[in-house]
């Protein structure tokens, strides 16, 4: 389960970083409508998502590897989907919030705010 998770987000990865580029490099965004725009963000906080579900496994991989022996090891996976999805939400909103000129000091730190308690309340649920 484990490999198959990793080789999807590899796709989805991939996917991510070719929809960017077409919308990026063959896509007048003078003429076309918001719609693309937030297809544009959405493939961000898919690449953000994969890129750093990927690397979070493989570090955390390897520290449990060579720090805890003969650890449990299952719930890597999952506390590095949750935060690399997590890190792709913030980066995604921060985009659209400083694309829609709404952006200020205030709500970045609020959105921050906002995603580290959600963060906290899924390592308080872990710990249960």
């Amino acid at each position: 389960m484990t490999k198959l998770v990793l080789w999807l987000n590899g796709i989805f990865l991939l996917v991510g970083l070719g929809l960017s580029y077409y919308i990026l490099f063959n896509i007048n965004p003078t003429e076309v409508g918001s719609i693309y725009i937030w297809i544009l963000l959405t493939s961000f906080v898919v690449i953000i998502w994969s890129l750093f579900a990927l690397f979070g496994y493989y570090i955390r991989n390897i520290l449990t590897d060579s720090l805890f022996k003969n650890r449990d090891k299952s719930y890597i996976l999952i506390r590095s989907e949750r935060q690399g999805l997590l890190l792709g939400f913030l980066f995604g909103l921060q985009l659209a919030l400083q694309g829609f000129l709404l952006s200020n000091i205030l709500s970045a730190t609020i959105l921050t705010i906002a995603i580290f308690l959600l963060e906290f309340f899924f390592i308080a649920q872990e710990t249960k």
